[in-house]
């Protein structure tokens, strides 16, 4: 299962940019990036620069790294928690 370590970061970055054009609603230009990574695939194979489940698994790393980095936005969007008690008539304990 080594090849899952060099997948195709053409067609990762490219997908990437692709999803984030739609997260933008910017649908022109997210199906010119997919016209683009369709080209590019089929220039791959052509040459012979990539293996096929080199591509397929780019694709994959592209939608996963994609869910991750939202997930870390997400993150770092939520108020902090506070460690603080109280007590009963209001006052701030620690």
């Amino acid at each position: 299962m080594s090849f899952f370590l060099f997948f195709s970061g053409h067609v990762a970055g490219s997908l990437i940019a692709s999803l984030d054009m739609r997260r933008m609603q910017r649908w022109e230009l997210a199906r010119a990036f997919d016209l683009l990574n369709v080209l590019q695939v089929i220039r791959l194979l052509g040459t012979r620069g990539h293996y096929t489940i080199d591509l397929a698994v780019g694709v994959g790393a592209g939608v996963l790294f994609d869910s991750l980095a939202g997930k870390y936005v997400e993150c770092k969007q939520r108020k902090p928690i506070t460690n603080t008690v109280t007590a009963k008539d209001g006052r701030r304990l620690f």
